[in-house]
């Protein structure tokens, strides 16, 4: 029951975060007849975005189903995607390490929301100090992940 009213929670601020970014940029751009090019990284921030933003926007979704975003390498021409949006949707530097160099090199008329400065991040030694005494299925479900990535936060 927590889980699921955390959960409900953090889409409620992504929610909202999101709204709040292209009712901005909506206003600056009233004037304009132009779709706010919006490039997200993962498929939940995508389909927020489009689905806020309706027919005013043009998503991009930046990471293809199924790519691990703690590895991936962006290529020059998701660089130049990014640089030519108005705002770019991310989950910060601890899920995509990678993201760190682009948003310090971006352009000033690319709008950056970094989903997690809208969060407290869980740190995984902390978490699973706190879980150690759930059940052993649980906890060999848990330990499979665990060997899939190590992060500090996740």
């Amino acid at each position: 029951m927590k889980k699921n009213v955390i959960f409900l929670i953090i889409v409620i601020v992504f929610f909202s975060a999101i709204i709040g970014v292209i009712s901005a940029i909506t206003n600056k751009n009233k004037n304009k007849t132009d779709k706010i090019e919006i490039v997200a990284t993962l498929f939940p921030q995508y389909d927020f975005a489009k689905q806020v933003g309706g027919d005013r926007v043009n998503v991009t979704l930046l990471l293809p189903p199924g790519t691990e975003s703690h590895a991936y390498e962006p290529t020059p021409k998701d660089m130049v995607t990014i640089n030519n949006s108005n705002l770019f949707i991310y989950t910060g530097k601890e899920m995509e390490p990678w993201s760190e160099e682009i948003v310090n090199g971006m352009k000033d008329k690319v709008k950056v929301l970094d989903l997690s400065s809208t969060v407290s991040l869980i740190n995984s030694e902390e978490f699973e100090e706190e879980h150690e005494n759930e059940d052993a299925e649980h906890e060999h479900h848990h330990e499979e992940h665990d060997e899939e990535h190590h992060h500090e936060y996740d």
